[in-house]
Order: C-alpha cells, then structure tokens, then sequence
C-alpha cells in the first residue's frame, strides 16, 4: 500500500534538528493546543530518549523521529495507548517490508530479538481531557556501525532487515494513516483487535521464561500473555500468575 498524502487533518512540521520531538511538542502545547493532531518530525535529536531517560541515539537523516500530539478523553482506556501505537507502528513495519516484526511489551519493537524502535508515551492530565504525547523512534538506515558498540549486537534498522532503501518521507506517510487509523479503534472502544494484535505480535515471549525488572528488582517467570487492560501477565516459579502494569522485559 502506498499513500500520496498524510492525513487531511493533521498538521505536520518538520524540523531539522531538535533536542527531541516529545519536548518540542510539550513545550509548545499551550501555544497548540487548538490545533491538534500535530505530527513533529526531525531529522535529528540531540537529545532523544526513551522510558526512564535512556539515551535515543538519533543520527541525522536515518531513522524516523517523532512525535504524535492529540487530545485522548479521560474516560478512554489510556493504559492501552502504548500497545496501541506498538501495534500501528508494526503493521506498517511489516506492509512496507514484508517482514514479521514483534513487539517486546510494553513499549519495543523487535525483529530476531534485536531492537528496532520504540515508543515513549508522555501525557498532560487536565479535567476533560488529556494531550497526550506519542514519541515513535526507529532505526531505517543504520548499519551496524552506526550503533554504538553496546548496543550493536541488539539493535538492527529495517535496511538491515530487508537490504532495501527507503524514502523516509514515504514511510512517515504510512505510519501517520497506521497510527491514526489504530488510534481511532482505541477511541471507540474496540481494544479486543489491539489486545489480539498486541499478543499475536508477542509470540517471541510468550511461553518462554524471561528476566523482568520491576520496583528495583529482577524477578523471573514464564509471560503467559497481555490482559485486556494491558497487563503483563507471569506465572512465577511458584506457580502463582501475577499481573503487572509496570516493568520491563531484560534480554
């Protein structure tokens, strides 16, 4: 599928250099709040960073950084909003490259375990409603010395994967009419297709023993699957299944 055009209703700036997109748009949401959804792109972050401030490193003119600002009503699911762009941001991995890409809950997208992109969620609560935030960051063009040496035998941009060049404007068309057709689902309560989705696309984790991170500390425990709200759920060595809404999956 290939799309001439975002959608009509988005307002798209593209900037060719910022400290990241999440704060551009944070920073800025008073002066447009009346014009949301807003998409802001760059070509390069100084400053790009994912959950708990970890370094995003965003080299200039090969990846995808960015961020989507909307308005979410307060009575929707928002616990669901990270799947929820997981799952927009995969499908349109795998139409434009035909590959099977995974999501590592709750927050990562993978391919052969190692790390393509992720999604940095940040909202602003008022009384009726929330703006809220969606960092996406992903690798299109690195090769591997590209990456830092730590991280080289984890990460892998989509060229990696496929061997094929892409236009990154073609690709931010793609995943714009994804997320906002994703997004739209959320909205209207239909989360059974992002629930099905989100565990469909966990098959590399799902029945296998995995190290987790929560509250300072690493437990171990076989992921037995994503909750309809969202929650990872483990079954411990002890046999118990416990569900946890916070925490992160260690390769």
């Amino acid at each position: 599928m290939k799309l001439n055009d975002y959608p009509e209703f988005l307002r798209v700036y593209s900037l060719d250099q910022c400290s990241s997109t999440n704060d551009f748009l944070r920073r800025r949401y008073e002066e447009w709040k009346d014009f949301l959804p807003v998409l802001v792109k760059t070509h390069q972050q100084t400053a790009g960073r994912g959950r708990e401030n970890r370094q995003w490193v965003s080299l200039p003119n090969i990846g995808l950084y960015c961020t989507f600002g909307f308005h979410f009503p307060r009575e929707k699911p928002i616990q669901l909003l990270s799947l929820t762009v997981g799952v927009a941001v995969i499908e349109m991995l795998r139409q434009v490259s035909g590959h099977q890409f995974h999501l590592k809950w709750p927050n990562d997208i993978t391919y052969s375990d190692r790390k393509i992109g992720g999604i940095l969620i940040e909202n602003l609560f008022f009384k009726d409603i929330i703006a809220s935030f969606a960092g996406i960051g992903l690798n299109i063009a690195h090769e591997r010395a590209d990456f830092p040496e730590t991280i080289r035998d984890r990460a892998i941009s989509l060229q990696m994967v496929t061997g094929r060049i892409y236009q990154l404007e073609e690709l931010y068309r793609e995943l714009a009419h994804s997320f906002f057709r994703w997004l739209s689902l959320l909205m209207k309560g239909k989360t059974s297709e992002i629930i099905g989705l989100a565990n469909e696309w966990s098959q590399n984790d799902l029945g296998r023993t995995i190290r987790f991170h929560v509250q300072q500390k690493e437990i171990q425990g076989i992921l037995r699957g994503i909750q309809n709200d969202g929650g990872l759920t483990l079954e411990l060595e002890d046999g118990r299944q416990v569900v946890y809404y916070d925490g992160e999956i260690i390769r």
